[in-house]
């Protein structure tokens, strides 16, 4: 057993104070007895011997509660070993290095600083110990079992990463490597947005040390996302797109310059003004070039860089390929579509005239009025749905209920059940559903609505439904349903002005263009790389296998995965820096997907010491703390010695508890 602090023990000289006072008592004094006491002298002889044993017992309960007080203030300890009497040699260390470690406390970067720490737990091991190093990237490289210098090699080499890990995925990656009890060290700036607690669920055969990076909150002008306001455009018209962004500070923000890029060039520049941690959506007017791809970004300029630049695209569609069979006319579909040549391929055809080569190249196909319904129409029009085409359902006027019952079963979908005469008004339009993106800018208030003078009822027997726009009294008017990979949108009366006014309301137009456009604008601007979102395959690309992801630094090759009956690209893992990227089969099929960092690491916060206390107090986790600067006097304390003045404070305890027994409670 060794001491901590010895110069405690000097205090063992007190001792000599209980001893003296004892003796002190021990002095003896002549007695002379009367002859009237000579009886009682046996017994006070009896009293006396007693007297003297308690006295002897206080005596050693006072000198061994000095001592083990004065052993326990000295801090003794012993040397922690395993049944060999060797040190524990398994040792993995986890190196949070997603980006917002990249940031700069008051002792420089937060990354070089983990790094510098993590050298120094290395060191402060001995030669015989191997060391598991793991980061955010899941290094392969990394899985394998390294010795001081090249764990300290590998270290040097760690960087920042777009990747974010929470401790679950952490403990699971280390139980991969070695599922067995070793000392894990965890360096982290426990990021508010990326730190979850209930995520730290530890094994017990392990101990767990937390090395905090703490970091003042900083502040920082983040790019959250960009949408477009309306999912249909032209080249070269006006674009307008909408950007939010945030301030995750505590101060105000003056004049900050906001900056959109499009294809290289400047196309927009706002100064703006953020109170603290503010969101505020922006709205920019955009001029397109003549480009089938338009590359786009967001700048903002402070001082952590890594978010500073939000990246987009877009690409121009083909035409929307929609085709009208009809038995009865409608003029007003055929002349909405008829006048946008520059968005629609029109083409209209009655159900007698049917080229059916054609179907399965159309996007949408609007039945209308049809009562007789070929078997070979069905057939294809199952077709159709099945690689994913929309259609829409338009029915006559009078219906054949038995027929539409028969086909539309046949679709899986609701039939017709009978017709309802009286008039009324649409009561519900769902205007969060995509056929109303970007129509309405605020919540429906004081529209003039629809009126419907005959309706059919649905036998509302089916479990995919979705209700688009109700009549006020709940029952359907235009309804989707999921069919294969495609949509059904069933109307449940015919657009005869006899039977609704809904071809004359301002809905009818927004409705019908966004039913053709949907199918083809489903792109996304944008992914996130830590999302694990798949990446949709246009038609196009539906019958390759695979592909190359290509930009001025990067080129590797995806494949595509069926994902719930889906053919879809996962790439996200392969993607480490943010960027417009080519999806390319090198045959020139090319379009240009954008990459941004996960939007929580630009929320700096991090948690303070003291709630770091608060969160891990039930948890076998302990905080280490540097002594001097440094963590290797630290390590090798909780690596060498086992501290034992807790156990003598508690000796102390029970002998003064002992003394106050003797004292108290033992007569004589």
């Amino acid at each position: 057993m060794k001491y901590q602090n010895p110069q405690f023990l000097y205090f063992l000289f007190f001792l000599l104070i209980p001893i003296i006072l004892h003796l002190i008592n021990l002095r003896r004094y002549k007695k002379i007895y009367f002859s009237s006491n000579r009886f009682l002298k046996s017994i006070k002889e009896k009293s006396r011997e007693k007297l003297k044993l308690k006295n002897l017992l206080i005596l050693i309960s006072r000198l061994f509660s000095i001592i083990f007080l004065v052993i326990a203030f000295s801090n003794p300890y012993l040397f922690n070993k395993n049944k060999e009497g060797k040190e524990l040699n398994d040792i993995v260390l986890y190196i949070d290095n997603s980006l917002s470690m990249s940031s700069i406390s008051d002792k420089g970067i937060l990354i070089e600083k983990a790094k510098e720490t993590a050298i120094e737990i290395i060191k402060s091991h001995s030669i015989e110990s191997s060391f598991h190093i793991i980061t955010n990237e899941f290094n392969p490289a990394l899985n394998k079992s390294l010795n001081k210098n090249l764990a300290i090699e590998k270290i040097i080499e760690i960087n920042s990463c777009a990747r974010t890990r929470d401790f679950e995925e952490i403990i699971k990656k280390k139980k991969t490597l070695l599922n067995k009890g070793v000392d894990m060290y965890v360096i982290t700036d426990m990021q508010k947005s990326t730190f979850d607690p209930e995520s730290f669920q530890i094994d017990s055969t392990t101990n767990y040390f937390l090395l905090p990076m703490i970091n003042k909150k900083i502040s920082n002008l983040f790019i959250d996302s960009v949408w477009l306001a309306s999912p249909i455009y032209r080249l070269n018209k006006s674009l307008k797109l909408n950007v939010r962004i945030g301030n995750s500070s505590e101060s105000e923000l003056i004049d900050i310059p906001i900056k959109i890029i499009l294809n290289n060039k400047q196309k927009s520049q706002k100064l703006v003004s953020f109170k603290k941690n503010e969101k505020k959506d922006l709205l920019f007017d955009l001029f397109t070039d003549f480009k089938d791809i338009q590359e786009g970004k967001v700048i903002v300029e402070d001082n952590i860089h890594f978010d500073n630049t939000f990246f987009f695209s877009f690409t121009k569609k083909k035409k929307s390929n929609v085709l009208l069979i009809h038995e009865e006319k409608n003029d007003d579909i055929i002349t909405l579509f008829e006048n946008d040549t520059n968005l629609f391929a029109f083409e209209s055809m009655s159900y007698n005239k049917i080229q059916y080569e054609k179907i399965n190249k159309k996007d949408l196909i609007i039945l209308y009025g049809l009562n007789h319904n070929p078997s070979a129409l069905r057939m294809k029009i199952r077709s159709f749905l099945e690689k994913g085409g929309n259609l829409v359902i338009i029915p006559p006027k009078n219906i054949d209920l038995k027929h539409y019952k028969l086909w539309l079963n046949e679709l899986n979908i609701d039939h017709f059940t009978e017709l309802d005469t009286n008039s009324f008004e649409l009561g519900n339009i769902n205007n969060k559903h995509s056929l109303f993106s970007y129509v309405f800018d605020k919540e429906l208030k004081n529209i003039k609505l629809p009126k419907v003078y005959q309706y059919y009822k649905l036998s509302n027997k089916t479990n995919n439904s979705y209700k688009i726009i109700s009549i006020e009294n709940r029952e359907s008017f235009i309804s989707q349903y999921n069919v294969k990979k495609g949509k059904v949108y069933l109307f449940t009366t015919s657009l005869n002005y006899s039977c609704t006014n809904f071809s004359n309301t301002p809905l009818f137009v927004p409705v019908f263009i966004n039913m053709a456009t949907h199918i083809e604008n489903n792109q996304k601007l944008y992914y996130r790389m830590n999302d694990s979102e798949p990446i949709e395959t246009t038609k196009e690309e539906e019958d390759l296998d695979l592909a190359h992801i290509v930009n001025e630094n990067n080129d590797f090759i995806v494949n595509i995965n069926i994902i719930g009956g889906e053919k879809k690209w996962l790439v996200h893992n392969q993607i480490n820096q943010s960027g417009h990227y080519n999806l390319t089969d090198k045959q020139n099929l090319a379009r240009t997907i954008s990459f941004n960092y996960d939007s929580k690491e630009s929320r700096l916060e991090c948690f303070s010491a003291e709630e770091i206390n608060q969160l891990i107090k039930n948890m076998k986790v302990k905080i280490l703390n540097s002594k001097n600067g440094n963590y290797t006097e630290t390590i090798k304390d909780l690596k060498q010695k086992k501290y034992l003045w807790k156990i003598f404070l508690i000796l102390c305890l029970i002998f003064i508890g002992l003394e106050i027994i003797l004292i108290k409670f033992i007569k004589t």
